[in-house]
C-alpha cells in the first residue's frame, strides 16, 4: 500500500474515533448514514489516487494526504467540537471543507512536481474513461475543462463551487458535471483541445453514480440539519 494511502487511512480511523468520542453510542441508523457521510472524503481520496493517479508514487500525493491528515486532528479534535453548540454542523461541513482544501492542494503540488498530467497536447488522443474519472473526482473544480480546453466553462464552475454555501450554485454545478459526463459518453463533449477516443460507458456509469450520490447526501444533509433547526 503506498503511503498516501496509508495516511488517508489513518485519517479516516482517526475520524471515526473522534466521531465516536462525541457521538457515542452508534445505535442509530442516521448516526451510521452521518459516519458515512463523514467518511466519504476519505474513501473518495482513496478511489482517485488508484483510479487516476493509479497508485503512483507522487509527492504531491503524499503531501496532501499530511494536510488532511492535519486537518482531521484539528477540526475533529474534542477541545474544537466540544467548544462550539452547533458541533453537528462542524461534522456537516467538514467532509466538503476536506476533501476542497485536500483536493487544491493535491493538483497545485501536482502541477509543479509533474505538469504534463493536467496539459495534454492538442493532438494528443485522451481516453473517455481517464477524463470522466477526472470529471468525477475533480469536475467542481472545471479541472477537465482545463485539460480539455474549455478554460472559460472551468473558471465559471470555480466560481460556483466559491457560491456553493448558496446551494443554488452547488445544485447547478452538479447537474452541470452530470451533463458533462453524458457529453463525454456519446461523444459530444466540445473538446477544444486533445481527442476523445474509447468507449464512454464508464462516463455514463459516473454520471448515473453522481445523480445516486448527489440525492444520497441531500437525504443525509436533511437528516443533520432538521433536527437541529427544531431543537
Amino acid at each position: 500500500m503506498k503511503i498516501q494511502n496509508v495516511i488517508i487511512f489513518l485519517s479516516m480511523m482517526i475520524c471515526f474515533f473522534l466521531y465516536y468520542s462525541v457521538s457515542k453510542p452508534l445505535n442509530n441508523k442516521n448516526d451510521l448514514l452521518f459516519l458515512l457521510y463523514v467518511s466519504s472524503p476519505y474513501i473518495i481520496a482513496l478511489l482517485r489516487n488508484i483510479f487516476i493517479f493509479e497508485n503512483k508514487s507522487y509527492k504531491s500525493l503524499t503531501i496532501s494526504a499530511l494536510i488532511l491528515l492535519a486537518l482531521t486532528a484539528y477540526v475533529y479534535s474534542p477541545s474544537v467540537v466540544n467548544s462550539s453548540s452547533t458541533a453537528p454542523l462542524v461534522f456537516l461541513s467538514g467532509p466538503a471543507s476536506f476533501f476542497g482544501i485536500e483536493t487544491f492542494f493535491c493538483l497545485f503540488f501536482l502541477c509543479i512536481e509533474n505538469r504534463s498530467f493536467f496539459w495534454p497536447t492538442p493532438t494528443n488522443p485522451i481516453r473517455r474513461r481517464s477524463i470522466a474519472l477526472v470529471t468525477f473526482f475533480f469536475g467542481f473544480l472545471g479541472i477537465h475543462d482545463f485539460i480539455l480546453g474549455n478554460k472559460k466553462n472551468g473558471f465559471i464552475k470555480i466560481l460556483l463551487l466559491f457560491g456553493s454555501y448558496l446551494i443554488i450554485p452547488l445544485i447547478i454545478l452538479w447537474v452541470w458535471i452530470i451533463k458533462d459526463l453524458y457529453h463525454i459518453d456519446d461523444g459530444t463533449y466540445p473538446a477544444k483541445k486533445g481527442i476523445l477516443q474509447g468507449d464512454g460507458q464508464t462516463a455514463s456509469m459516473l454520471a448515473f453514480f453522481y445523480i445516486l450520490l448527489g440525492a444520497f447526501l441531500a437525504l443525509i444533509t436533511a437528516f443533520s440539519i432538521i433536527p437541529v433547526i427544531l431543537q
